[in-house]
């Protein structure tokens, strides 16, 4: 009889004295969790303001690049120089801009430099100079395959160009300088 009494006793004991255990186990264990997941989201939420931070640095110093390119006597000259090449060559409006001709080869030659160095310097992928009422590529640092193209009704009609181009350079129907950074590409677009 002392047997049962003392294995139901002993039983008892332990789970009296197990039971907390268990229960401030669980809860040490619910708490150090939480305090895991905390640490975790502050260190997301300091990681989302210091990229922030970094894209809006991005944006602005593109943003002021443009316009410095933009504004600058070596943009305006190129764009002036291709404008008389688009009435001489007859180049009408739904037509690709023709740059495979020793003329136009010779404008890029002496004026695209600054803009190639542009490119180079600050680390951006290309710089394209669109004709606004036409919207032709007429000029790109890189030479790549969207120079000469109408945006209209080109191989890019389909893509996102004719949206940038006709959104910035409709308004003010002016001439529209696009760069595009490294992948994924950023556009900063200035009349």
């Amino acid at each position: 009889m002392f047997g049962k009494l003392k294995t139901k006793l002993l039983l008892i004991f332990l789970f009296i004295g197990v039971l907390p255990i268990l229960t401030v186990g669980y809860i040490a264990l619910d708490r150090s969790s939480q305090a895991l997941r905390d640490q975790a989201f502050a260190q997301l939420v300091s990681m989302r303001e210091v990229k922030r931070l970094q894209i809006e640095t991005y944006l602005r110093r593109a943003k002021e690049d443009i316009k410095i390119l933009a504004g600058g006597e070596d943009t305006k000259q190129i764009q002036k120089l291709l404008t008389f090449y688009a009435v001489d060559e007859e180049i009408e409006a739904d037509e690709p801009f023709l740059t495979d001709t020793f003329e136009y080869e010779d404008i890029w030659k002496t004026n695209g430099k600054t803009l190639a160095d542009f490119v180079n310097v600050y680390g951006y992928s290309d710089v394209y100079i669109i004709q606004a009422a036409t919207s032709q590529v007429i000029y790109t640092a890189k030479r790549g395959d969207d120079l000469g193209t109408n945006l209209k009704n080109g191989p890019l009609s389909d893509s996102l160009w004719p949206l940038f181009s006709t959104r910035c350079c409709r308004q003010k129907n002016r001439y529209c300088s696009i760069t595009s950074a490294i992948r994924p590409r950023t556009i900063c677009l200035s009349p």
